[in-house]
This record gives structure tokens, sequence and C-alpha cells, in this order.
């Protein structure tokens, strides 16, 4: 069974989107952390996932606010750089190119143009699991359709 952790400010939507996943019952396990303040506090659910999803924008909304005004990223970079966690991270997202590229750099493995339909997460996510089961080097490959 696979543990996946869905890090978002927006509570209401996560039942709607994560509702395929959860009929996967014998294959996932969802633990839901709402906001980012929630995830600073559960580190070590995080780092004990096998995929996170995240939405990488805070209650602002906007991508083009500096970093302090987007957890979202704030805490990608945390789990990369200082606590080298390797494994696929899935991002929800507004489309922007300039948001993409800073994704890019920190081996996000599939970013989600809002809005998303539910069968779009757990796609993603089975594509993700699947590359890494099947990656022997450790690195996480680009999923994009």
């Amino acid at each position: 069974m696979y543990t996946i952790v869905w890090i978002d400010e927006d509570v209401s939507i996560l039942e709607d989107l994560i509702e395929p996943l959860r009929d996967a019952k014998d294959r996932y396990s969802i633990l839901e952390i709402p906001g980012f303040a929630s995830a600073k506090s559960q580190l070590d659910v995080i780092l004990s996932a096998d995929i996170i999803l995240l939405d990488i924008l805070g209650p602002s909304g906007s991508s083009y606010l500096p970093e302090e005004r987007r957890p979202g990223i704030a805490l990608l970079r945390e789990l990369r750089e200082v606590h080298h966690w390797k494994k696929p991270v899935i991002c929800l997202s507004v489309k922007a190119k300039d948001v993409a590229d800073e994704l890019a750099t920190y081996g996000v493995t599939e970013v989600l143009t809002k809005p998303v339909r539910p069968s779009d997460v757990k796609k993603a996510v089975e594509r993700a699991l699947s590359h890494a089961a099947t990656d022997e080097s450790g690195n996480l490959h680009s999923s994009r359709d």
C-alpha cells in the first residue's frame, strides 16, 4: 500500500479530488494535511510518505508572489534541499510558465494545472508511482502529457 500525503490550504476541494484514490483503498492510504502551518508540524509524516500532492500556492492564490507568500514552494524547497527527500511530488498550480520552471528546479514529478479533475489526480499518482518504482537510479522522471 502506498501512502499519499496531500497538503492544501483549501481543504474543501480535497474530498472531491481524492475520491478516485479513496475508492482504491486497498492500494492507497491518504493523509490530508490542511494547510502549510500544519505541514510544518507534521514533517515526520510527510517524510514517511511515498508521494506528496502539494498545492504550491497559499490562500492568496497568485503565482507571482514572493516565495514567503507561496508556502508550497518553500515547503518543497525544504523537503528537497534540507531533508533530501527524493520521492515523487505532484504539484497543483495555476498555469504560469515561471511556476513550472521553478518547480522543475526542485524535481517535481508533475504539475497539474487548475482546475483539476479527480481523474487527473489519480492518473498523475499512478504515473508517478510507476516511474518511481521502475527507476533504479533513484532519479525522478517528468510525467507531463
